[in-house]
């Protein structure tokens, strides 16, 4: 396709830059919606870059996926990207937070309580669509005694099931 230096005569610039710049804005749109909600840090180690560059990617090709998978009809939230990812990592750590509060026998107590805080709020989280709830959050203050606080939380749908 683009093996010979062929050059466009009204431009004056090789068929490849011309190419290049009509294909682009697909590019750019996928910049900018990675952009908008990023899991990027400042690190100059360029491993961590990319990876964090692929899993940006990956959250806009699964958003994409699943607006095209799931009719607009069946969930209720407005089409926000943000609130997918969220709901997204929710769901991928589900399973390992329960084998974690499997193992919990040998945990220290305020890490227990706090373990099971989590799983019952992901769980909430992952059953439920829709609806706005409340969840507690648990903290350790500088004595080590637990306390814990409400925290107003939006659910949001949970993906389907093929």
């Amino acid at each position: 396709m683009h093996n010979d230096c062929a050059v466009d005569e009204e431009s004056g610039k090789p068929e490849i830059v011309l190419s290049y710049i009509g294909t682009k804005g697909g590019v750019d749109s996928l910049d900018q919606m990675a952009h908008s909600f990023s899991i990027k840090k400042r690190t100059k180690i360029w491993p961590f870059v990319v990876f964090f560059n692929m899993i940006d990617c990956a959250g806009v090709a699964a958003k994409v996926v699943w607006s095209k998978k799931v009719p607009r009809n069946c969930y209720a939230q407005s089409d926000n990207r943000q609130q997918f990812l969220i709901q997204l990592a929710k769901e991928l750590v589900f399973d390992q937070v329960k084998r974690r509060a499997v193992a919990a026998k040998t945990m220290n107590l305020p890490y227990r309580i706090n373990l099971d805080t989590v799983l019952d709020s992901l769980s909430a989280s992952c059953d439920q669509s829709g609806t706005s709830s409340k969840r507690q959050a648990m903290s350790s203050s500088s004595k080590k005694t637990p306390t814990s606080s409400t925290l107003s939380d939006s659910k949001f749908p949970a993906s389907q099931k093929a």
